[in-house]
């Protein structure tokens, strides 16, 4: 069941590593919002795809901020950016040594 994380119904794009594979947010970025559209303009990955599979369409949808919101808790806080904010890294599916422990990084970069 989907839980209501954020008071908003607009949309996102993210790929499949997030909502197929069940990643977290590995790198997220805000563009400027589609005009006339119910965009946020916020982009979610899980940081390890490769440019061939973010050139397949197939490999990302549209979805409700919210809907991310609940795969990946972590990112509610970091929402209010404003475009032009990326937002890296995040711990993801890509596995770390067991030696160590991972802990969760946010770097905000503003260009």
């Amino acid at each position: 069941m989907i839980k209501r994380f954020i008071d908003s119904n607009v949309g996102c794009i993210a790929t499949d590593r997030i909502t197929v594979d069940g990643c977290k947010v590995g790198f997220m970025y805000r563009e400027e919002p589609l005009d006339g559209q119910p965009d946020s303009g916020w982009r979610f990955m899980a940081g390890d795809e490769s440019e061939e599979y973010m050139g397949n369409p197939d490999n990302h949808s549209v979805y409700q901020v919210n809907t991310i919101c609940n795969y990946d808790e972590d990112i509610i806080p970091l929402l209010h950016a404003a475009p032009g904010t990326n937002v890296l890294p995040f711990i993801s599916c890509i596995k770390a040594p067991t030696s160590l422990n991972p802990i969760s990084l946010y770097t905000l970069i503003v260009f």
